[in-house]
């Protein structure tokens, strides 16, 4: 029997049909944004208006009605985005793409024939991304120009992986287990311009289409920028199991809304509206498909920071262990954002916590959260 799930947008209600409902574990998300974002002391000189809007009433950034418990772990509906997603304004399903919603599904044979070979995704994969990416931003309505695309953070996750250490063979992927956990990949507002650029710098694949660039132009990326060029955050999610569609621990992606949308606001200044923040997936991912989601765009008319996580679902020895392949992509592009579209500015909001207390926070949080061997 189908569970069905009455959206309310601004006019009246539309019922969905979910594609299942899955236990959505959002704790380690609010303990972020908490630590670093919630300001007990008004300590944050530059942005106390920015606080009061994310936690003013000493909520947590994701909370929901008594009717779901109000807990930190919710039974949410997900929907299969392979039907669309729901747009609040015209009231109807549309095809998913960068404007709509931050994220889109692309047709992508791959002459990847082993995810765990490094050297086949520098000289095959990344050179079928440089196309693929470029089309999910044409479908903007405003296409602009790409003047920067590099790769970096390249992760073969499996439900029965377990983290590589930093002295792992060089010539493979990493490895990590799946991530069930709400969350983003990177806080890009809480980077100066320096520590952003060296983050993907230091940890930046060379591929076929760099060779013959004798270095990574650090200086000319920090001065687009600076000079308030756009730039964004895209992960390349896809089934990395050859045989099999992605049956168990299939991604989702929030479709965030927020309680404010009447504004031009985001993440962290803007908390998720629980009734129209909806979960997608998309059914059955084969190994000829990928997802490309948004982490980051600099322009605030733009969807992203999806908040995202591995769904507990088929995990009762129906169907395939999942296997996938991520990897993001920084990209640069030429045109400037106006300042008042501009999430990058010098006004923006900014974590209490410092990078190197944030990176150990992360780090602990991680620890905290290991589940023990053989349970």
């Amino acid at each position: 029997l189908a569970l069905a799930r009455t959206v309310f947008g601004l006019q009246g209600a539309l019922p969905l049909v979910p594609w299942c409902k899955a236990n959505i574990d959002y704790s380690a998300a609010n303990e972020y944004v908490h630590a670093h974002y919630h300001d007990n002391n008004n300590n944050n000189k530059n942005h106390e208006h920015s606080h009061k809007k994310c936690e003013s009433d000493d909520q947590p950034y994701f909370s929901h009605s008594p009717l779901s418990g109000g807990g930190v772990v919710v039974d949410e509906p997900i929907y299969d985005a392979r039907l669309g997603v729901y747009d609040f304004e015209r009231k109807c399903m549309t095809k998913p793409s960068f404007q709509q919603c931050g994220f889109s599904l692309h047709s992508a044979p791959t002459m990847v024939t082993d995810w765990k070979d490094l050297d086949q995704i520098r000289t095959r994969y990344l050179t079928e991304l440089r196309a693929i990416i470029p089309l999910a931003f044409s479908e903007e309505e405003h296409n602009q120009e790409i003047s920067h695309i590099y790769f970096y953070h390249p992760m073969f996750r499996g439900e029965n992986n377990v983290i590589s250490n930093t002295n792992h063979d060089l010539s493979s992927s990493p490895t990590a287990p799946v991530a069930s956990l709400v969350h983003i990949d990177t806080d890009v507002g809480a980077y100066s311009v320096e520590e952003l650029v060296r983050l993907i710098e230091r940890n930046h694949i060379i591929d076929d289409d760099q060779q013959v660039s004798s270095s990574f132009p650090h200086q000319e990326i920090i001065d687009s920028i600076q000079s308030g060029c756009r730039f964004a955050i895209v992960n390349a999610w896809r089934n990395a199991d050859f045989r099999f569609p992605v049956e168990r621990a299939p991604l989702a992606i929030l479709g965030t809304k927020y309680s404010n949308d009447d504004e031009r606001v985001g993440f962290p200044d803007a908390k998720s509206d629980p009734n129209r923040s909806l979960w997608y997936t998309f059914s059955k991912l084969m190994s000829d498909e990928c997802l490309l989601f948004k982490q980051y765009d600099r322009s605030i008319e733009m969807p992203s920071d999806l908040w995202h996580c591995a769904l507990a679902v088929g995990e009762d020895g129906v169907g395939q262990p999942r296997t996938s392949f991520d990897i993001r992509a920084f990209v640069v592009f030429r045109e400037k954002v106006p300042p008042e579209l501009d999430r990058f500015g010098r006004e923006r909001t900014r974590p209490n916590l410092s990078l190197r207390e944030s990176e150990c926070f992360c780090r602990l949080q991680s620890l905290d959260r290991q589940v023990p061997s053989g349970a």
